[in-house]
């Protein structure tokens, strides 16, 4: 385990702050375009995000498409950089940001702005969850002789097999009972873009199932409590070895 600590160049490729929602009757993606153009001098490009729905039937033994249907569900707006992404949909709001990372008081910052934007023009009822995900990418130089140097839970390969390890993914779900609060981890191994080298993704998404009331304060509270569990799973599944790199 890691000791944790503030990281100069924390291998963050993409921090993710996710609310899902249930929105009025009355709503119509229309709502939206008023959303786009208030935000159109900071994310100048908007993509509409698409859900399809396709219906199959079964007559005699044989397969058909009765029904298609292409649904706008909601915007994805980027700013001028590319690094933030906002997505606007008729069930939740998420504010990505891509590497280099910043802060996590100026992310969630920039967040709760976006979202108050939101429910000026959507009017949502209530959050039914609230997630706070961080996507790691961490390099590891070649040869990798023994993966417990670098991680706490490393593959694990019978001593009667060969050790030498080309991939892996492994997905674990944890719940902290007192919190109400659980995670999902995800460990993978993945070509590296750096020469000479692998990547390790860490995949950390903490979530939190509960109804919230859209100004209920409690909620923005939860997300620090999201967050200080996201860096103890981070730290606890890494050791110094790997995170040296980042300092």
């Amino acid at each position: 385990m890691a000791i944790n600590r503030h990281l100069d160049n924390a291998p963050i490729a993409e921090a993710i702050i996710d609310l899902r929602v249930q929105l009025p009757s009355s709503f119509r993606i229309q709502n939206f375009e008023k959303l786009n153009s208030s935000l159109k001098a900071e994310y100048p490009s908007a993509e509409e995000r698409h859900k399809f729905k396709i219906k199959h039937t079964l007559q005699k033994g044989n397969f058909s498409t009765a029904d298609a249907a292409d649904e706008v569900i909601g915007y994805i707006l980027k700013s001028k950089d590319g690094k933030n992404i906002v997505q606007f949909r008729n069930d939740g709001f998420t504010f990505s940001r891509l590497k280099p990372y910043s802060t996590w008081s100026e992310i969630f910052a920039e967040a709760k702005k976006l979202w108050s934007l939101y429910i000026d023009n959507c009017s949502p009822v209530l959050i039914s969850r609230i997630a706070t995900r961080y996507i790691n990418h961490l390099d590891i130089p070649l040869p990798v002789n023994d993966f417990s140097k670098y991680l706490t839970c490393p593959p694990v390969v019978p001593e009667e097999l060969t050790q030498h390890v080309s991939g892996f993914l492994s997905r674990t779900i944890i719940n902290d009972p007192k919190l109400s609060v659980s995670a999902n981890i995800i460990q993978a191994l993945e070509k590296s873009l750096k020469e000479n080298h692998i990547t390790v993704i860490l995949d950390i998404d903490v979530y939190k199932n509960k109804n919230f009331n859209i100004n209920d304060d409690m909620m923005w509270q939860n997300f620090d409590t999201l967050h200080l569990l996201k860096n103890d799973i981070f730290f606890s599944y890494l050791t110094d070895d790997i995170l040296k790199e980042y300092e």
